[in-house]
């Protein structure tokens, strides 16, 4: 692929078998499917947030044999669903299939990091350590324990990646297809393709440039065709679509945002690797002279942080996976009397700030990336561009991310690996206890709901979040909606104002104003020692609900 893009060469101890010993991660890929069923039993997979509308895409294919993309999904996402609808061949569509392709594509996103990070020149200790952190990434876990497209489109970019870092052209092939893979699910996934092809084709190899970008150009050119022509948008792809070019409108407003972002970004990124930090601060490299180009990156680092600490946007302060609450999202109503416990503690997040800027300061001073750790850098950072500028901003957005940086902050760790590892540990900790809280209280929530069923509410007339709204009449009453009221005119929620429902399930303790408390479903959680509960309410005769 040429000298700038070539693989590192290989550290002490680093060689060709070592390179390609992979019983380790086997090993760890083992222990970390054991840890996440712990956290999120099988008997506790229920829909969360909205993957619901990737769900139905699924449940109509393997039902009626067309593919049906949501109104609630702002991507088609065609080929994370062809994904879960392979799971779901044998038994039928379910929530355990969907869950167990998640963990599969989970496991191979691992495994292609830690290859990855064998091109790049890393011993097998190092790569088993930096597959580890992605593995105990907060992110990346809450991501596992729903059907949302983050898990498959991580999987595909980082093969997309790895075919490009080992540059044959059979594996630049590979990563033509998995670009494919990447882009079909979200269309940012090209990004790895523009990447390379630029510099092949800036080298004059025209013929490797074209197997990288062609088709997946035509592959988005086809999907494009056939959802606008002769499918036709979405609510959801339209009104995101649109909102996201008003922005451009205003270009002082976009301008201040973006540099929100950017800041909230900088800092969540600081939490999400601050064990190699921590061990940068202690290397050599730590105490080495402060160049220029190092201040520099120093000063911005920190800039960035003080920016989003006075604007109050330090993590989690922004997103829908990493939150005060506990980890993943909870568009339920009363979320904010959610009980979290030790997760909600100021001296947890203020030591995480903490943690975050120095993570960001020790990094400053640390070799930037080179090689294929370069290539994965630059396709990493064009990913996340359009999410700086669009309508919506998730932190899970982030986790595009996440493998580049600790690529690229790997080497920085070297001389002292065990203080890497026991901040990896207290990262999975954390990790662990969120989604352990998580998968808990949206099974209790789906309980209560099935128990106000058998006390004779119908299923559409319970008001429980998202989760359990959407699932059961968003597409149903959005098609209602549309036969009359242009997409322009059609407002994201508009579909819950066609249900009046009887009964009410929320976080919040003290009973809505013209409710009645029923019960309460209880469920143990390792954030509070009290356990968390949901109550449900029901409506008065004659009350609008809340």
């Amino acid at each position: 692929m040429g000298e700038d893009l070539s693989i590192p060469p290989a550290g002490p101890g680093v060689t060709a078998s070592s390179r390609h010993r992979t019983w380790p991660s086997f090993a760890a890929l083992a222990a970390w499917l054991g840890l996440m069923l712990a956290a999120a039993p099988m008997s506790k997979i229920v829909p969360i947030g909205d993957d619901w509308a990737y769900a139905y895409s699924v449940k109509m294919l393997l039902t009626t044999g067309r593919l049906r993309i949501s109104q609630f999904a702002v991507a088609t996402s065609i080929s994370h669903i062809l994904w879960g609808t392979l799971f779901c061949l044998p038994t039928g569509f379910s929530q355990i299939s969907l869950r167990v392709s998640v963990l599969t594509v989970s496991a191979l996103a691992l495994f292609i990091f830690e290859r990855l990070l064998a091109e790049l020149g890393h011993p097998p200790s190092r790569r088993l350590l930096g597959a580890a952190l992605l593995a105990l990434d907060p992110l990346f876990i809450g991501v596992t324990l729903s059907f949302y497209t983050d898990a498959f489109f991580l999987a595909a970019f980082l093969l997309s990646v790895l075919g490009l870092v080992k540059g044959s052209r059979r594996w630049l092939w590979v990563s033509s297809f998995a670009s494919i893979a990447a882009a079909l699910a979200r269309q940012i996934g090209l990004a790895p393709a523009l990447v390379g092809a630029v510099v092949l084709f800036r080298r004059g190899d025209r013929r490797g440039a074209a197997i990288l970008l062609l088709p997946p150009l035509a592959a988005l050119a086809l999907q494009g065709t056939w959802f606008l022509h002769a499918y036709g948008a979405t609510h959801a792809t339209w009104y995101y679509a649109h909102q996201s070019l008003a922005r451009l409108d205003a270009p002082a407003t976009l301008a201040r945002d973006t540099l929100l972002r950017l800041s909230s970004s900088a800092a969540c990124l600081g939490l999400l690797v601050f064990p190699l930090g921590a061990a940068a601060l202690l290397s050599p490299a730590a105490r080495r002279p402060i160049t220029r180009p190092r201040a520099v990156v120093a000063v911005v680092g920190g800039a960035l942080w003080l920016t989003a600490f006075h604007a109050r946007l330090l993590p989690p302060g922004f997103g829908d996976q990493l939150w005060y609450g506990g980890l993943g999202p909870a568009i339920v109503p009363g979320a904010a009397f959610k009980v979290a416990g030790w997760w909600a503690s100021r001296a947890l997040w203020a030591a995480g700030d903490a943690v975050s800027l120095i993570t960001l300061m020790s990094l400053a001073v640390a070799r930037p990336p080179r090689g294929g750790a370069a290539w994965l850098a630059a396709a990493s950072a064009l990913a996340f561009l359009p999410a700086l500028l669009s309508y919506m901003f998730y932190d899970r957005y982030l986790l595009v991310l996440v493998p580049a940086a600790i690529a690229a902050a790997l080497d920085a760790c070297a001389d002292h690996p065990r203080t890497a590892w026991w901040g990896a540990a207290i990262l999975g900790a954390l990790s662990w206890c969120g989604a352990r809280d998580a998968a808990a209280w949206n099974a209790a929530l789906w309980r209560a709901a099935a128990r106000l069923e058998q006390r004779g509410y119908a299923a559409e007339d319970i008001r429980a979040g998202l989760s359990w709204d959407g699932a059961l009449v968003a597409e149903r009453n959005i098609a209602i909606i549309r036969r009359d009221t242009p997409l322009s005119e059609i407002k994201p929620y508009a579909w819950l104002a066609l249900e009046h429902p009887h009964a009410l399930l929320t976080f919040d303790p003290r009973p809505p104003r013209g409710t009645r408390r029923l019960f309460v479903e209880s469920y143990a959680t390792p954030l509070s020692a009290r356990g968390g509960v949901i109550y449900a309410d029901v409506l008065l005769p004659g009350v609008r609900p809340p």
